[in-house]
This record gives C-alpha cells, structure tokens and sequence, in this order.
C-alpha cells in the first residue's frame, strides 16, 4: 500500500477547479488499493469541501498538521495550544512595520485557555509573509511554529508540520516512509517534502526548487511516477 499525501491550495486545487485527469488518477490509485488525502492548512472542512468537488478522501490533515482525521471526520491526532498565546502573536505581528489585509485577534485575552489548532495572519505580498513568518519562528521559538504561503502565514504547536500529521497517520496504517509521496507547491508543504523526499509543482513557487529536487506537472503525474 502506498500514500500520496497532497496539498491542496495550487496542487490539487487549481485555477478554481480540480482536473478530469486529476479525478481520474486519485480514483486508479484508490483502486489500486492506495491511499488518497489532503494536508493542507485550511480546517476541518477540508473533507467537506473535498465531498463537494468529488474526490473521496482516505484521510484528510487539517489546519499545518494540527489535525488528522479518518475518511469520515473522526479525529486520530490532534495538537493544540492555549487561544490566550494568541494574544502575545499578534501583539508581537503587528508591533512591526508590517502591511495586513485584515487585522485579527482584538478579542483574544492572555488567559484564555480554549484549545487553539491553528491562527494566521494575512499580509499584503509574499515577500512581507516571508519576512514576518521568520521573525515569528525566532520570537516564539518553543512555543509556536509558523509557516508562509503566498499571503498568509499559518502557525500552529511548536513542532506541528505537515510532515508531523502526515507521520501519525502513516504510522497508525503501518505505511513506510518509502511508500509515502508528498506534493506541494509553496513554503508551508516544504516540511512534508524535505521529510518523505517529495515532489514540488512545476507551477509552485519557484523558490521551491532551491529546497527540492522533485518536480511533477500534476497529481497524475504524480501517480505515475509512484507506480514505477
């Protein structure tokens, strides 16, 4: 048994739609007797959203790694860390000199204890998420890890990644790090590529290269280098 473990956003998703040769690979792999899911930063809808446009997922991980969930929602990890952290973050993003499309967490108190999976920022260019996501990971190094994709910086637990959400899940089904295959196509998916030796798009970021050494063109693609 093998696992593709895509992104979504610029991978799978694309100019607004998923591709016929997409869907018609992900159902050969599934039929194959392989496993199919998304690891993306958006949230626990993710299953839904996929339902949607008719991909049916084997597994999905939410939110950078915070989250893996089973074919039917049910949650088999999770990490999380208390909302108050939140307030100190955005203190801290927006004490800078930095430009935001929108402006989060007026709300948020130190003390609050809510279990949080993941909080984000969204800036102006990718340049500025770049920039602000690596003063992020040195202020609150231990406690937080963040990650840029195009405008947004995404952070979750320190030590949460893709790669870590992808590793529970592989290890629960018992699958080797040789049979898994991670796709991705901006800086966020880069802990899941350099973990599992994966692939970039060719029409991902083209920073991506310096960092990885695989390109594919899309998710069949990808299939079909799996299948050899």
């Amino acid at each position: 048994m093998k696992l593709i473990a895509s992104d979504f956003d610029g991978t799978l998703y694309r100019n607004g739609e998923i591709s016929a040769r997409d869907r018609a690979a992900i159902e050969a792999w599934q039929a194959g007797g392989n496993l199919f899911g998304i690891v993306t930063g958006r949230g626990a809808d993710i299953l839904d959203t996929a339902h949607r446009l008719g991909i049916a997922l084997d597994y999905a991980i939410a939110y950078n790694g915070a989250l893996v969930l089973d074919r039917d929602g049910g949650v088999l990890y999770e990490d999380v860390f208390p909302r108050g952290l939140a307030r100190e973050y955005f203190d801290f993003a927006y004490a800078g000199e930095f430009r935001f499309q929108e402006r989060y967490g007026a709300d948020i108190v130190p003390d609050d204890t809510t279990p949080e999976h993941q909080i984000a920022l969204l800036l102006t260019d990718d340049a500025q998420a770049v920039a602000l996501t690596a003063l992020l990971n040195e202020h609150f190094s231990g406690r937080l890890s963040s990650f840029s994709n195009g405008w947004w910086i995404n952070t979750v637990k320190w030590g949460t990644s893709k790669a870590t959400g992808i590793r529970h899940f592989a290890d629960l089904r018992g699958i080797a790090d040789a049979d898994i295959f991670a796709v991705g196509d901006s800086f966020n998916d880069l802990p899941m590529l350099t973990a599992f030796d994966g692939y970039v798009m060719a029409s991902g970021h083209p920073d991506m290269r310096n960092y990885v050494r695989n390109v594919c063109e899309d998710i069949a693609h990808l299939t079909e280098l799996a299948n050899r």
